[in-house]
């Protein structure tokens, strides 16, 4: 069992998921999803790795890194998946 703090938004009256980064009102309710590993399927892209090396300052000696990994994980078939969606 595994926890997600971005589950999907529903509108609690009409059962229609909200797009992803609206802001919930009080009408909404957060949903818990469900699925099925053995039906899904995932694929890795590409990492990408930037560096912004330290200049000559002496006070602030840093390096910045950063990455950027591609991923995608989506159902074989649109089954085996769910979202409880609870009233308010």
């Amino acid at each position: 069992m595994y926890e997600y703090t971005d589950c999907p938004y529903y509108n609690a009256n009409t059962l229609a998921k909200l797009p992803w980064g609206t802001v919930p009102t009080a009408t909404d309710t957060q949903a818990s999803v469900s699925f099925f590993a053995p039906r899904m399927m995932k694929a890795t892209g590409s990492t990408n790795a930037y560096l912004s090396e330290a200049k000559s300052d002496p006070q602030n000696q840093e390096n910045l890194v950063n990455f950027r990994h591609y991923f995608i994980c989506l159902p074989l078939k649109n089954e085996a998946i769910g979202a409880i969606v609870s009233a308010l």
